[in-house]
């Protein structure tokens, strides 16, 4: 019986690693980059819901404390509000003594002011988390996380076109955000394409450290 051949595997005493086609490492790919989408866009509107319902439960919480101190000492409360009034340049003191009164004349007015003066807050400052979430699920996926990801779902997908179309992807958010700044768009979207920069190369980094290059 002759002997079996050695197997390519065992050729040079070690494993020859397998190589997947590039069309097949490019549906990887974009299957991986829309898992990471979907979950981190999950993830993003999850931590801002949580954010956006602890900042209003605070605000609550201020709100009710303030509106406690009202009720248990309105005078109190007054002569607080008069001497505010006079730190703020109204003069004589009967004029802010005076203001202080027809503020606390209506409760709710008087919370409001209170609440605006004292901690810089106005019980009209609480957000929807829901809408927060929303928001910062359609905007992450819809318009950050998939443009990297577009090349290897339109079929032409490689690591330069990723980095093209993420590069580019960057650039218009910088210009974008100093629309709404004021700022210079050129130092915007340089500082938006530095950043973006780093955590590519720290994701890149990680992933070599781990071997995740050798799947193709």
């Amino acid at each position: 019986m002759p002997p079996t051949p050695p197997s390519p595997a065992g050729r040079a005493g070690h494993p020859h690693p397998f190589t997947p086609p590039p069309s097949v490492k490019s549906r990887i790919i974009a299957i991986t980059g829309i898992s990471g989408l979907i979950s981190g866009a999950i993830s993003m509107a999850l931590g801002e819901y949580t954010s956006v319902r602890t900042q209003n439960e605070q605000l609550q919480v201020e709100i009710d404390t303030e509106r406690d101190a009202l009720t248990r000492n309105p005078e109190g409360e007054e002569a607080e509000l008069s001497i505010m009034f006079e730190s703020l340049g109204m003069h004589p003191s009967s004029t802010a003594r005076d203001a202080a009164s027809q503020v606390h004349a209506n409760t709710e007015q008087a919370l409001r002011v209170h609440l605006a003066h004292e901690l810089g807050l106005s019980p009209d400052e609480k957000q929807s988390p829901r809408v927060a979430a929303i928001a910062s699920l359609v905007s992450f996926s819809s318009v950050g996380a998939i443009i990297p990801v577009l090349p290897f779902l339109i079929g032409f997908g490689t690591l330069g076109w990723g980095l093209l179309f993420g590069g580019v992807g960057l650039l218009a958010a910088g210009f974008a955000a100093a629309k709404f700044t004021d700022r210079n768009p050129f130092a915007s979207a340089g500082r938006q394409l530095l950043f973006g920069g780093i955590a590519v190369a720290a994701t890149y980094g990680i992933g070599t450290l781990l071997g995740v290059s050798q799947l193709g």
